[in-house]
């Protein structure tokens, strides 16, 4: 099955753009609650999760204001991160025990 593709864009108008991410297949999980960003894959995971097993996401989940950006992505609070998508495909698999 080939990736899927989104197109990203803020909601402001004055800073709209469109970007095509492409959805982590192993983890763009329907019922997650947070988009991450690695490189050009978003990966649709839950907030729960990353709290729970990295003190990092716990404080950045423990204050409301970079949650509040107007970044979405499927209608989700968007984080990006500088990390690789394979580097983030390892962490999601060490919490998620799937390979």
């Amino acid at each position: 099955m080939p990736p899927s593709h989104a197109p990203f864009s803020r909601e402001s108008p004055a800073e709209r753009r469109d970007i095509s991410m492409r959805r982590s297949e192993q983890y763009y999980i329907d019922d997650g609650n947070i988009v991450l960003f690695a490189e050009d894959v978003a990966f649709r995971v839950h907030k729960s999760q990353l709290a729970r097993h990295s003190t990092t996401f716990q404080d950045m989940f423990a204050v409301a204001t970079p949650l509040q950006s107007s970044e979405t992505f499927d209608g989700l609070s968007v984080v990006r991160l500088s990390d690789k998508a394979d580097e983030v495909l390892e962490f999601l698999q060490s919490l998620y025990g799937l390979p």
